[in-house]
């Protein structure tokens, strides 16, 4: 019955994770294929680990299958293009990883794609052990080595899989931590800014320097934390009143439809990165006060709709420098920080203008209205503030902003340390992958989770399953809740795994087919068994006393052979089982 509770749970918490009005979670796809996949490819995780023991980061194995394909489900929903293959294989790497399942039995059970991606995974881990010292030219070459003979997929996963053990690798002993952290720092972050994975890298980069360089982490981020608390409003009200003063700009009307401002705080170790100036170690390092682009904002333009393309970006273009004539009105431009790349742009083509700008002190409870501060009064602040603090402004058109994140151009590349045939070779593979998945968001939104590592799968799943048994309630009543989106009152993850259980389509749940899924998931062959999950599932219904024999008497069941499983019932079950084991954290 544990292995059921758990599968129960993993898809109840992975199926409304997945991408929205796409394939992968759709009860509507092609025969269900891709749906089927994601849940065979749990069903043979499930009975491949049964009996493995506690990974040596303290989790159960299960536990982290269930957290890494949660991660992956996350990506695809942000945009990043991994299809049902993609999600399977992550599935499974956990159980291939400790020896319990192999190659061939993937191939046997999911077909050779899903089987192919494993296997490179597996290579792609492999790329450490064929350098060693991990300089820049050794490093290089293995990401090449990474991009070049594998599924770019499989490269994903990997990233993903790192990622998740550096979360988690407490419990390891130090020099190990610092192995996995430099091998993450040289090898894997660079290839997830090169795959787009942004928001990721930086995580990975942070982690390791956290673990590498513990005294400079501790410093660096109580500095940055300082800062931005003392600066966070005062950047706001920066963007409130440049967005202001471009509304009330009537040159820049006339050139532009509209206009976006986004904020940025640098990582921490790109930071670390600029205070030793590692991109040319001869000057030496710089101070504090010499770094300038900790706190950022960019003015994304957007051409005029009424206009012909090239008309309209061409005035885009010049409304960009009316956006940084305004800018410099407003604030303090630092001498000598300002930059023009779109009249002359880089060799790689990136295009955009950059200038830094002080900010201003923040305004005193006394103060009278006015100025672009932050309003708090806060002392410490104040004098942080007051010592000097800086923010860089990039300014570039909506098309400059594409290319910069996506194209030849691409800041992403620089930090992947990939050339321009690369780069197009990732983009080819993004755009036919894309084109695969409809319904997929076209950009990127990534979130890091705040929350810690999720409880153990098995330990809660079989409290899951005593409550289920019990009756204790833990849904909360139709629509949402756990299991995600409903339909009809019952949860997307309820609905596919029923239909994936109900074999010859006739909307209820026999004994043949229980005992068929019980002897996939590696449990008990025969009819006892088949008849015990029976009674748990049909259990899981407040019994209505009015189909009793005799008012008040004990209600009437038909045989066990006779007896089925309705969809209501069983989406009772996983309803509550998934919410006895706690979904993993949102986001990335």
């Amino acid at each position: 019955m544990l292995a059921v509770a758990e599968l129960a749970s993993a898809w109840g918490t992975l199926a409304p994770r997945l991408p929205p009005k796409s394939s992968v979670d759709s009860t509507q796809d092609a025969d269900g294929v891709e749906t089927a996949m994601l849940i065979e490819a749990l069903k043979l995780a499930l009975s491949s680990l049964q009996g493995a023991p506690v990974r040596r980061d303290g989790r159960e194995p299960m536990a982290r299958t269930v957290e890494l394909a949660a991660v992956l489900a996350d990506l695809a929903t942000a945009g990043i293009p991994l299809d049902a293959e993609s999600i399977a294989a992550g599935v499974l790497l956990e159980a291939a990883d400790t020896g319990r399942l192999g190659i061939a039995a993937i191939q046997a059970r999911l077909g050779p794609g899903v089987a192919d991606l494993v296997h490179d995974v597996q290579r792609i881990r492999s790329a450490p052990e064929r350098v060693e010292l991990f300089d820049d030219v050794a490093s290089s070459a293995v990401r090449e080595w990474c991009l070049a003979l594998h599924d770019v997929r499989a490269v994903v996963l990997q990233v993903v899989d790192v990622w998740d053990s550096l979360r988690h690798m407490g419990p390891l002993p130090a020099a190990e931590q610092q192995l996995l952290a430099l091998e993450a720092l040289q090898l894997v972050a660079p290839l997830g800014h090169a795959l787009g994975l942004g928001v990721l890298s930086a995580a990975i980069e942070d982690a390791c320097f956290r673990v590498l360089f513990p005294s400079s982490y501790d410093h660096t981020s109580a500095w940055l934390r300082e800062l931005v608390d003392a600066a966070e409003g005062t950047l706001f009200a920066c963007q409130r009143q440049l967005l202001s003063a471009l509304d009330e700009h009537p040159r820049f009307k006339q050139l532009a439809g509209s206009c976006v401002i986004r904020a940025r705080t640098k990582s921490l170790f790109s930071i670390m990165k600029k205070l030793l100036r590692l991109e040319d170690l001869s000057k030496g390092g710089r101070s504090r006060d010499e770094v300038y682009d900790v706190l950022g904002m960019r003015a994304v333009v957007s051409p005029r709709p009424d206009l012909p393309v090239a008309e309209a970006e061409a005035l885009a273009a010049e409304a960009c420098y009316v956006v940084r004539e305004v800018a410099e009105l407003l604030w303090s431009p630092v001498p000598d920080r300002s930059k023009d790349y779109i009249a002359a742009p880089k060799s790689n083509g990136y295009q955009s203008l950059h200038l830094t700008i002080e900010l201003p002190r923040p305004r005193q409870p006394w103060a009278a209205g006015g100025g672009g501060g932050s309003g708090s009064g806060d002392g410490d602040e104040a004098a942080l503030l007051e010592a000097g603090a800086f923010a860089e402004l990039q300014v570039r058109t909506a098309v400059m902003d594409e290319a910069a994140e996506g194209g030849d151009s691409a800041h992403s590349l620089y930090k992947g340390g990939l050339d321009a045939a690369q780069a197009r070779q990732l983009r080819d593979w993004t755009s036919s992958l894309r084109a695969r998945l409809p319904g997929r968001a076209t950009q990127l939104r990534l979130q890091l989770p705040a929350g810690g590592p999720s409880s153990s799968a098995s330990s809660s799943a079989a409290a899951a399953a005593a409550a289920a048994s019990s009756g204790s309630s833990g849904s909360n009543g139709d629509g949402g809740g756990v299991g995600g989106v409903s339909i009809g009152g019952v949860a997307v993850g309820s609905s596919s795994l029923f239909a994936h259980w109900d074999l010859d389509g006739n909307g209820v749940l026999t004994l043949g087919e229980l005992r068929e899924q019980l002897q996939q998931l590696g449990g008990g062959e025969s009819d006892d068994d088949a008849r015990a999950l029976m009674a748990l599932l049909t259990s899981t219904l407040e019994v209505d006393e009015s189909t009793a024999d005799e008012p008040g008497g004990a209600p009437w069941f038909p045989p066990d052979d006779e007896r089925t499983v309705t969809l209501a019932e069983f989406d009772r079950f996983v309803r509550r089982v998934t919410e006895m084991r706690g979904e993993p954290p949102r986001g990335l």
